[in-house]
């Protein structure tokens, strides 16, 4: 089944027989398709009730991935940022980004004690929290383990962007508002219906 456009945004996925103790796990291939590039790999066989659970929770976000200093930055850019707020890279690394809050730069400068490096702490669950709404495809199924996938809302247009760990390149594509939306929603209706 394919949901969406391949040349556009779109989810591929197929049904196969497979053996298990629960008759609700469904197994298949999964994959998105961006701008004519296949993003992840197809040819993994995985419980598909996992990416089912992932996108339903994704779909609920959509709408709430709105940021301005995201929208305008370029596509490697927001790639790093959201990589270094998300995955924990370095303190100095992150203090470097004029998005991040004063707050975090006045406590990061004095973080020598403790009660302080906890604070920071702190700051850095509720950063990751507030930006994991961005990552749409990462950590939740063997068909993506080598792709990161983000999306950024905008008005006028939506922003998929993605790295390819095995060739380690980021690429973008140019979405009309809501396709990332009506993919999903189209995948979700589907995948109810074969699941009962």
């Amino acid at each position: 089944m394919l949901f969406g456009d391949k040349q556009d945004l779109a989810l591929e996925c197929e049904l196969e027989d497979w053996e298990s103790d629960s008759p609700k796990d469904v197994f298949g291939h999964i994959t998105f398709w961006a701008g004519g590039f296949l993003v992840g790999d197809f040819s993994v066989l995985v419980m598909l009730n996992i990416p089912y659970i992932h996108f339903r929770n994704s779909f609920q976000q959509c709408g709430k991935r709105q940021n301005p200093s995201l929208i305008n930055m370029s596509a490697i850019e927001a790639f790093n940022f959201l990589e270094s707020v998300l995955y924990g890279n370095s303190i100095e690394e992150l203090l470097s980004y004029t998005e991040l809050e004063d707050e975090f730069r006045k406590i990061c400068m004095i973080q020598s004690d403790i009660e302080e490096f906890d604070k920071v702490q702190i700051f850095l669950e509720e950063l990751a929290e507030k930006y994991s709404k961005y990552d749409v495809c990462t950590n939740f199924s063997e068909a993506f383990d080598e792709v990161k996938c983000l999306l950024i809302e905008g008005k006028k247009e939506e922003r998929f962007i993605w790295k390819d760990y095995k060739s380690d390149s980021i690429r973008e594509i140019i979405l009309k508002p809501d396709t990332y939306k009506h993919v999903l929603e189209s995948f979700i209706t589907w995948f109810e219906q074969i699941k009962t």
